[in-house]
């Protein structure tokens, strides 16, 4: 039996491939020795687990043995199989290439190469093209770092390989680049003499920017404004608000010539992508939507989504090679400072959805492409102008690519599906309210809101809209506000209506300053440091036509002719070109559920103020607030929990066993002194939500009770516009 395999890349084919062949022979080997009927289906048969977690002592399916080695890999050690069945079959070991050359990896004779050296060489081989014809002695120096052992004798790490590790750790933990020089100078006094350890940050440094690693710094104005590059590269003042370009002394109004007053960072996108594929194992893997996956009309990968299908049958040039790549785009706001200090920095991150599920979202695959100092507002546009240039080149035009796995050069073209954000970051990077009176990005200008004077925020209703027809809720009156719903959910825009409608804005970037709707009135957004939003309306008289509404106000629905529609021509063909990630909905959801089941301070959405709401709107009176004396009194809801049942509630919740293959441990979770939840991470919430919050709330004996907590469920889910199906019958 072939068992090269254990030891090479887990992205690679051979690897693939071997996992498959391991699994059948494991299978295979157990139906003949009679232990299980041969009859059984392949994926409810268990065996045990080699990966480099479960070590052979705990059975899973054969899916979930794949699983595990695919994602810990195999441990190298089991090199006889004996709990699979083997007994004395000879191993057959990878036999060794000879003729080294420096063009391909797969061809390097690395029997005198530490054991993270193969790694490090292909990663070499991939950067090869960023060195001119004069660079080749560079080039060759660093293949021989790649390929040096750090030290005479070192079995584990080459030079460059150890440089690479250094420079993450001190990456992850913010290390400063003062404190990373004595470390390395520490670090080589420690090696053995002769050692090839660097002695200074910045020779660590230079070996990444030879590697293609680097970045661009693009001074930004204070205001927003613009980037000074392309035609402004040279201005040494905004052409729009006249801010310096410089650092200037508030005090001493001093100006730091060439100490640039903002800075954004940009990772060029285009030579990453163009280096996946230069490496033979990830170029096959890019291809993996159209060679592997399987096309049965199930939803399991973005390749089976609507949006995919819809940029193929509108740029069938963009669908002829598999190996044209579809991203999507993330950004959001990350506070890098704790204590009295807070700054926040804008990543924008970009992911690859042609690769399998198992490694879409994983971390070497995931590119940083944007580093915005700072809260960038409405003004993000402005930030994401290179990127959006590079997508847009990387859609018009391509570029030539070499690709490893078919040995020839590609037109590699790319497009966006979508952007996932949280909600906020989805208002800023689309340009529509996400907040306020119209804050239903779903709804628009139809969003149906109402202001809670008493909780001082803003309550969406009106879902019922997006029932179907005949549902029994709509015909409800006591249950909701008193009225029957006979109205039709609104039918949300078109990409090519929203392009329409904010084609003719005319932008306006930076602080203070407005966006322009020749057909409504206008309306500017200010924000301070802070992030604080805050309204300035201007008395301008509202012309014939304009009757969208923003926040209660007259005024422009639309904030901007966004970027993605003003430089990507194939972005108002998008079903859903921006997203939000169901964590943070889900997340929400749980918690407001548990928090109002167990009236955890804070967390509940049954206080005095909800129920001071409900007497201003009329709603449901036996449950106004009753004030006696001093004292105020809020009605048990039907979904009111005695000290009992939350004690039963807990201590369900607590006990519960969880399967195998989850992470959550809610025994560690559950506070039943106090009778809460504490600690809870998104994957807790996910486990809650769908799991065990209705084996909680079946335990909860009462059957009134119960059906009143199925009802808040039922409310609460109709309110979030997801479905989850509960595990219980409805009509106890």
């Amino acid at each position: 039996m072939d068992k090269s395999w254990m030891e090479t890349n887990r992205i690679s084919k051979s690897y693939v491939d071997g996992v498959a062949a391991f699994t059948d022979y494991a299978v295979h080997n157990l139906q003949k020795t009679g232990n299980i009927d041969p009859r059984v289906n392949k994926k409810h048969i268990y065996i045990p687990c080699p990966c480099t977690k479960c070590l052979n002592h705990i059975e899973h399916k054969v899916e979930e043995v794949q699983y595990h080695l695919y994602r810990h890999g195999i441990d190298i050690s089991y090199t006889k199989w004996t709990k699979h069945g083997e007994e004395d079959e000879p191993s057959i070991s990878a036999p060794k290439p000879v003729n080294a050359t420096t063009e391909f990896v797969d061809d390097m004779d690395f029997a005198y190469i530490p054991t993270d050296g193969p790694a490090t060489v292909e990663m070499v081989n991939a950067t090869k093209d960023n060195f001119d014809v004069d660079d080749l002695v560079k080039f060759q120096e660093l293949l021989l770092d790649a390929e040096k052992p750090l030290y005479e004798g070192c079995p584990d790490f080459t030079k460059l390989s150890a440089i690479v590790k250094l420079l993450n750790l001190k990456g992850k933990y913010g290390a400063s680049d003062k404190f990373f020089t004595e470390l390395l100078g520490l670090i080589k006094k420690m090696l053995p003499a002769g050692n090839e350890m660097v002695e200074k940050t910045y020779q660590a440094k230079k070996v990444m920017r030879l590697m293609g690693s680097g970045y661009k710094k693009i001074h930004v104005c204070i205001n927003n404004c613009l980037l000074y590059w392309k035609n402004d590269k040279d201005l040494t003042a905004c052409r729009t608000c006249g801010t310096s370009r410089w650092k200037v002394d508030n005090k001493t109004k001093k100006v730091y010539e060439n100490i640039p007053a903002k800075v954004m960072w940009y990772f060029p996108i285009i030579p990453r992508l163009q280096r996946l594929f230069k490496i033979e194992s990830i170029s096959e893997d890019l291809r993996w939507h159209a060679t592997r996956r399987i096309t049965d009309g199930v939803l399991r990968h973005p390749a089976d989504s609507q949006a995919w299908r819809t940029i193929d049958e509108k740029f069938p040039e963009i669908a002829e090679d598999t190996r044209n790549l579809r991203l999507g785009i993330s950004a959001d706001g990350v506070d890098v400072n704790t204590g009295n200090r807070h700054h926040s920095v804008w990543p924008v991150l970009t992911v690859i959805y042609n690769l399998p599920p198992w490694l879409c979202m994983k971390r070497k695959f995931i590119n940083l492409s944007v580093l915005i100092s700072g809260y960038p507002g409405n003004d993000i546009d402005v930030f994401l102008e290179p990127l959006v240039d590079d997508l847009h080149t990387l859609f018009e035009t391509g570029v030539d690519t070499y690709d490893a796995s078919t040995k020839d050069n590609f037109n590699l073209r790319a497009v966006v599906l979508w952007t996932i954000n949280d909600y906020p970051a989805l208002g800023t990077l689309c340009g529509c309210p996400y907040s306020g009176f119209k804050g239903c990005v779903v709804c628009g200008k139809d969003t149906n809101c109402v202001r809670l004077s008493a909780s001082s925020k803003q309550s969406y209703v009106g879902h019922r809209r997006y029932l179907p027809y005949n549902h029994p809720f709509r015909k409800q009156k006591k249950a909701f506000n008193g009225q029957q719903e006979f109205l039709q959910a609104p039918i949300p825009m078109t990409g090519e209506q929203i392009y329409n409608e904010v084609k003719h804005i005319e932008n306006k970037w930076g602080k203070g300053k407005r966006t322009n709707n020749n057909a409504s009135e206008n309306q500017e957004d200010t924000r301070g440091r802070g992030g604080k939003i805050q309204k300035q309306k201007r008395n301008t008289t509202e012309e014939e036509g304009s009757s969208s509404q923003v926040n209660g106000q007259n005024g422009v629905y639309w904030k901007k002719f966004n970027i993605w529609y003003r430089k990507l021509k194939y972005w108002r063909h998008n079903p859903v070109p921006h997203c939000i990630d169901f964590m943070h909905v889900e997340k929400n959801v749980a918690e407001s559920i548990v928090g109002t089941l167990l009236h955890v301070p804070g967390k509940t959405k049954d206080g005095l103020n909800a129920r001071l709401d409900l007497a201003e709107l009329g709603v449901k009176p036996e449950l106004f607030a009753m004030q006696d004396e001093d004292k105020t009194t809020l009605p048990p809801a039907g979904y009111t929990l005695t000290n009992a049942e939350k004690d039963i509630f807990c201590e369900t919740l607590h006990n519960i066993k969880v399967p195998e293959g989850y992470c959550s441990n809610f025994s560690s979770l559950v506070n039943l002194k106090d009778r809460k939840l504490i600690g809870l991470k998104s994957h807790d919430y996910h486990m809650l939500m769908q799991e065990f919050l209705p084996i909680a709330i079946r335990s909860i004996m009462h059957p009134p009770t119960r059906y009143a907590i199925i009802r808040l469920l039922e409310m609460m889910l109709l309110i979030g516009r997801f479905e989850v199906v509960l595990c219980f019958d409805t009509r106890e």
